[in-house]
């Protein structure tokens, strides 16, 4: 068994400042906005494990791979950045 970790993936047209984004030091800043699983539930590849946004878009975040999640490691309201940790999946 492996851990899966769960990041906020880049935003589609966020790549370079283009206005859409709000930017801290030149990374993309995003909030959590819905967590839809909690630790002990059994997810499979796809699935949708949270909801995150920019000032103008937001992008659902789905689970990379099956298993059971271990660990949510943020929680609605919290700042993020691209790359940041959501959550681990201890895989199948």
């Amino acid at each position: 068994m492996s851990m899966i970790e769960v990041r906020i993936p880049e935003f589609p047209g966020c790549a370079e400042p283009c206005g859409a984004c709000t930017r801290d030091d030149d990374d993309v800043v995003v909030y959590v906005v819905e967590i839809v699983v909690k630790p002990g539930d059994q997810v499979v590849a796809d699935q949708l494990v949270a909801m995150v946004e920019t000032d103008k878009t937001t992008l659902e975040v789905p689970a990379p791979g099956a298993g059971l999640v271990a660990e949510v490691c943020v929680t609605v309201g919290d700042r993020a950045g691209i790359g940041d940790l959501l959550a681990r999946i201890q895989s199948d």
